[in-house]
């Protein structure tokens, strides 16, 4: 995980052995390819659970339900959901998460 100086910008790179989920709506022929989409995004949310309902409401797909999970070692807990969007981008909805391996404060509340 890339995370930029102020903790708020993340890029996430895999390396090839990492056994993640292929993401995204796969194209049922060459018309239904998407341009212009991204596989997947994320933003920080206050509350997962509203943010999450509220996408479904506005015409997302639910594709995994507010959760914690535990990523890296030692782990960090991180409290997320995502949705595909009409446009079949997977988004995540993540809540604040601390970073900030040096500090004796929990990875998250």
């Amino acid at each position: 995980m890339l995370i930029s100086p102020d903790y708020r910008t993340c890029i996430e790179v895999f390396d090839p052995k990492a056994v993640i989920p292929a993401e995204g709506e796969p194209a049922t022929s060459p018309e239904a390819v998407r341009h212009g989409a991204l596989l997947h995004f994320a933003f920080y949310v206050h509350d997962v659970e509203d943010i999450y309902e509220r996408a479904l409401a506005h015409g997302a797909k639910a594709y995994v339900e507010p959760d914690w999970i535990s990523l890296g070692e030692p782990a960090l807990l991180v409290r997320n959901a995502l949705v595909h969007s009409p446009n079949g981008e997977v988004i995540e909805f993540l809540e604040e998460v601390n970073f900030d391996r040096s500090s004796s404060s929990p990875s998250s509340t």
